[in-house]
């Protein structure tokens, strides 16, 4: 009974079984970790994008590892988990483009657009002008103004550093720039589009915002250190394979000599 004492808990489960939970567990959060780096690598030439981050909580020992608390691998913790995504948006580099319908904000602030699923929030400023004048995202979403939908004539565009849009020196609207007393409450959507969570943005008003017209936000993604960290991943992504396979091959072991034991 000594050895099989020391492998096994009284309804049968071994502490070799919990060491493959764990190892699996840390091999799970790397696959999820080498998935937000690669999308990350995939947007690092985006207009607007913004980095992801995994955040990972780390669990400390439990008392549940007592014969008389013991309930199977489930009833422990996991080592590390992935409890949600964070978004780092700290500013992107501007790059000059000298598209007049090209607007980047410097420092904090959203444009405002209109979408089937109602208004969502961006930092890319690659806007168009349809044929009727309406000024759009490259995806056709309705760029707001201050008084709702923003229309251009036909004529040289100007846009200052308040957001206000001239048209051959006649104001014709003023982009919406909004900020969020919390950013890590935006929802990402794809196409740099962010959802608000629950809070009311505030507007900014013309002096708090600095539009540079002719400009474009990069992403903020730095690839050199993406990849740096891929390598880390990759890494530790390998050691857990391995701390499975040791385990796997000690439980065998276990199981013969406990086995020959009776």
């Amino acid at each position: 009974m000594g050895l099989e004492r020391e492998w096994a808990f009284h309804d049968g489960r071994t502490v070799l079984d919990y060491g493959i939970y764990l190892a699996a567990s840390g091999f799970l959060g790397q696959q999820k970790r080498l998935e937000i780096i690669a999308n990350n690598l995939a947007n690092a030439n985006t207009a607007g994008y913004k980095a992801d981050m995994p955040v990972f909580r780390i669990a400390g020992p439990s008392s549940a590892t007592r014969e008389q608390d013991w309930e199977g691998p489930a009833s422990l913790p996991t080592p590390m988990v992935t409890p949600y995504v964070a978004t780092d948006f700290s500013q992107g580099p501007l790059t000059q483009t000298g598209n007049p319908l090209h607007v980047a904000l410097v420092d904090e602030g959203f444009f405002e657009v209109q979408t089937p699923l109602g208004l969502r929030y961006t930092r890319t400023g690659d806007f168009t002008r349809t044929a009727d004048g309406s000024l759009v995202t490259q995806t056709g979403h309705p760029v707001m103004g201050e008084g709702g939908p923003i229309t251009l004539t036909e004529g040289e565009i100007t846009i200052d550093r308040s957001g206000s849009l001239l048209v051959d020196e006649n104001e014709q609207g003023r982009l919406r720039v909004v900020v969020f007393p919390d950013n890590s409450h935006l929802v990402k959507e794809g196409d740099s589009l962010f959802a608000p969570s629950g809070e009311r943005p505030d507007v900014l008003d013309a002096e708090e915002v600095e539009v540079r017209q002719g400009y474009l936000e990069g992403s903020n993604v730095n690839a050199i250190r993406e990849m740096v960290l891929m390598v880390e991943a990759l890494r530790s992504f390998e050691d857990h394979q391995k701390m499975i396979h040791t385990f796997d091959s000690a439980h065998q072991s276990a199981v013969n000599q406990i086995g020959r034991l009776r």
